[in-house]
């Protein structure tokens, strides 16, 4: 078995980001919510909710 330290991982992860063009963090694509929960839909509305009620945008996007 290969072993490599974290910070090994992260730069072979950085690399390979900059070969495919990739930067920051929104190259993953969002979750579309489709298997979600009737709960977990409540609760991010309801998250969502409350950052508008505090002037501010919700800390991700989320389909609910």
């Amino acid at each position: 078995m290969r072993r490599i330290s974290l910070k090994q991982l992260e730069k072979d992860v950085d690399r390979r980001k900059a070969q495919l063009g990739l930067s920051g963090d929104d190259y993953v694509l969002p979750n579309s919510g489709v298997n979600r929960t009737p709960e977990k839909r409540e609760l991010l509305r309801a998250l969502a909710e409350n950052a508008a009620k505090q002037g501010r945008a919700p800390a991700f996007q989320a389909k609910f």
